[in-house]
């Protein structure tokens, strides 16, 4: 296929040749959603998904796989259950529901000869209802996120294809259903964690979606770090990095306070007495400082932050916790 070859000849390396490939689908083809809220889903091909430029996730995986092959890369299609569009947490006592497998990726042999999976169809965008429109936005984290991680959020309907990297060769349907993942497990991580700050969505301390703020105080430790020990915000991100603060309400939620975390360049770190977060029913949040005094939030200091008097700040916020 001759695209194939034009898309991935500048590169000599099997990764960046993926990479083109994703990076490639994201512009190029868009997300079915008539087919797909109405339920009429055809079978598709490689060549009919170039023809009209609209695909499902299998049509994504699908035409990833053939330019991949075309280019001397090993690659397959991969079938599973995906925590996406339409997936919600269990509630407790909830039963176990059934394998359900309604979505599509990819293992690609890269550098190392280590099969990798990613996912172009949620890398290239995302839906957002029935009638709504089909947002296009890229998505890198679902081609550079480990397999470890990948799996947080894809179980493939075939057991060897996991390829997990920390020496298990699977993990149980009921393990997963139940496991982190599209906030379920941890803290609710908003959009851009990884993208806008260079941060590990699986990362952050405590590893739990909501703090029991009603015992025995107690220290915790609120805790992050980059998406690798090599990351540099300003070298590889937007810019240098953003102050992070913790935004607690204070004993009986009555005094709203913003704690400034500590790095070390690669790690964050804020500790905190439980009764000092805020009441039951009140959520927790790590923000980062966009505004400070009028300018821009990048590269502000804990210590510029602790010493200057606040005037005026404005936020995003990053990770959140509900507190009971």
């Amino acid at each position: 296929m001759q695209l194939a070859h034009q898309l991935t000849s500048p590169f000599p390396s099997p990764t960046d040749k993926a990479r083109a490939l994703f990076t490639w689908l994201h512009h190029n083809i868009a997300y079915n959603t008539v087919a797909f809220y109405s339920g009429n889903l055809q079978a598709s091909t490689p060549a009919s998904t170039l023809a009209s430029g609209l695909a499902v996730c299998e049509g994504y995986a699908s035409l990833f796989t053939a330019l991949a092959m075309h280019a001397g890369l090993e690659s397959m299609v991969v079938s599973g259950h995906g925590k996406g569009y339409g997936f919600t947490a269990l509630k407790p006592g909830d039963p176990i529901p059934p394998f359900d497998s309604g979505h599509a990726w990819n293992a690609v042999k890269i550098d190392g000869g280590e099969w990798k999976l990613v996912d172009s169809c949620w890398g290239a965008g995302h839906v957002t209802g029935h009638g709504l429109p089909y947002v296009k936005h890229f998505a890198p984290q679902h081609f550079t996120r480990d397999n470890d991680e990948f799996g947080l959020s894809h179980y493939p309907a075939d057991q060897d294809r996991f390829y997990r990297t920390d020496g298990r060769y699977k993990i149980s349907w009921e393990e997963y259903i139940l496991g982190p993942g599209k906030g379920v497990g941890g803290p609710t991580i908003f959009t851009g964690c990884d993208t806008e700050h260079g941060i590990g969505e699986r990362t952050f301390l405590p590893a739990m979606n909501k703090i029991d703020v009603r015992g025995p105080s107690r220290m915790l430790r609120f805790q992050f770090s980059s998406i690798c020990e090599h990351w540099d915000n300003e070298r590889h991100g937007k810019g240098k990095p953003y102050l992070f603060v913790l935004k607690i309400g204070g004993v009986d939620g009555r005094n709203d306070d913003l704690l400034p975390f500590e790095t070390d360049g690669r790690v964050w770190w804020c500790d905190v007495n439980s009764r000092e977060l805020g009441a039951p029913g009140q959520t927790l949040d790590i923000c980062n400082l966009t505004n400070f005094n009028g300018r821009d939030g990048r590269g502000l200091t804990a210590k510029e932050f602790k010493e200057e008097q606040k005037s005026s700040w404005a936020w995003g916020c990053v990770a959140e916790w509900m507190l009971m």
